[in-house]
């Protein structure tokens, strides 16, 4: 039987409580919630398990509490309507795949207390034309953002020491980039297929 939802809000004093979210299941507590509109978590959770809202298709809001420390792998993989996440600067580091599929989330800014992005997390987000990473961010995993189409302008920060292989393959919009100061050496098809990309900016720190 499906269960449909129109709205959520788990209120510290809802029966829906921080243990609902704090799931080690793969499948996720929300899965395929496919009437979900809106969901905001309070500040009693302070985390929630891989792939928690996977494939909530009608999924467009998002709101995490100040208190999550972190995304894990696949939240909201495959909430293809999902426009708006704000990243509280409580978050330290993103999951592998966790925007997976995201298809019209527009822009996203990854706070400064964020270190570490994950795999795959913007792949094919193919409305995501801007995206600024604030300046902690020190690595990035591959492919990214593989098949973000109309990503169009990146920022990164001059902390940031690794960029995976294949990071903006099949970025197409992709137009200028500057590589930060403490990279060192520039990985497997990181550029592959940008087609529209006329400028870079490559930093005397990379020797490879």
């Amino acid at each position: 039987m499906n269960v449909h939802f129109l709205d959520i809000q788990i209120s510290s004093k809802s029966r829906f409580n921080h243990q609902l979210l704090i799931s080690n299941d793969q499948n996720g507590t929300f899965r395929k919630c496919s009437s979900l509109i809106k969901i905001e978590i309070p500040s009693s959770v302070t985390s929630f398990g891989r792939g928690v809202f996977k494939g909530d298709l009608s999924l467009k809001e998002i709101s995490i509490s100040s208190s999550v420390a972190s995304i894990k792998e696949l939240t909201y993989s495959g909430c293809t309507k999902l426009t708006s996440v704000t990243i509280p600067s409580s978050v330290t580091s993103i999951g592998e795949r966790a925007f997976y599929g995201c298809s019209k989330l527009v822009e996203i800014i990854i706070p400064t207390s964020t270190i570490s992005i994950g795999k795959r997390v913007f792949e094919k987000c193919a409305s995501l034309t801007q995206i600024t990473i604030l300046s902690s961010v020190t690595s990035m995993g591959e492919r990214a953002f593989d098949e973000s189409r109309n990503l169009s302008k990146i920022i990164l920060p001059s902390f940031m020491t690794s960029i995976g292989e294949n990071a903006f393959i099949n970025c197409s919009s992709l137009n200028r980039i500057a590589i930060p100061s403490n990279i060192t050496s520039i990985n497997n098809g990181i550029f592959i297929q940008c087609s529209k990309l006329i400028e870079i900016t490559i930093p005397s720190s990379v020797t490879s």
